[in-house]
């Protein structure tokens, strides 16, 4: 934001802070389907994510994040109680490839992230094997993603051995 009068700035800054931290310290769910937001914006978006303490139902279908805004929201989501109530993560349709399932894969496999997480989304993107075989790795960790139930993965460019790697 660019405030035109810089003796303000310090002032309306906190004032944004805290109205977004309130607003979305009680969002249950955050819908962003569909807005169009590239990398950056979701780095920007993903910085306030830990803040969302309530927030059981993430959207984000239908953006052209890619990796590195999913590289973006793993950074937050690895943060200690970021995303606590986090049931449903939706990803679809993002064109993330290995890279981004590998740093969300990463994260997931930190202590304590994630740890309501029941599903996740992650249909037509651009997942090979080489990144399910690193999500499978990382939740075959101790402790990582424990409430995992659901794994939504149709048309990827998944073949036997990311399937075999998941299986094990």
């Amino acid at each position: 934001k660019t405030f035109t009068n810089a003796s303000d700035s310090a002032m309306v800054l906190g004032l944004y802070t805290a109205t977004a931290t309130g607003f979305l310290g009680g969002a249950k769910k955050l819908d962003c389907d569909g807005l169009g937001w590239d990398a950056a914006e979701w780095a920007v978006f993903a910085a306030w994510l830990p803040r969302c303490g309530v927030c059981k139902t993430l959207d984000l279908r239908n953006n052209p994040m890619a990796d590195a805004g999913a590289a973006a929201l793993a950074e937050a989501a690895a943060q200690p109680g970021a995303l606590p109530a986090l049931k449903e993560l939706r990803l679809s349709d993002n064109q993330i490839a290995d890279a981004g399932l590998a740093a969300l894969a990463e994260a997931a496999a930190k202590p304590g992230a994630l740890p309501a997480l029941e599903g996740l989304d992650l249909e037509n993107n651009q997942i090979a094997d080489a990144g399910l075989a690193g999500l499978a790795e990382a939740a075959a960790k101790p402790g990582a993603l424990p409430a995992l139930e659901l794994l939504y993965l149709d048309n990827n460019q998944i073949a036997d051995a990311g399937a075999g790697a998941l299986a094990r």
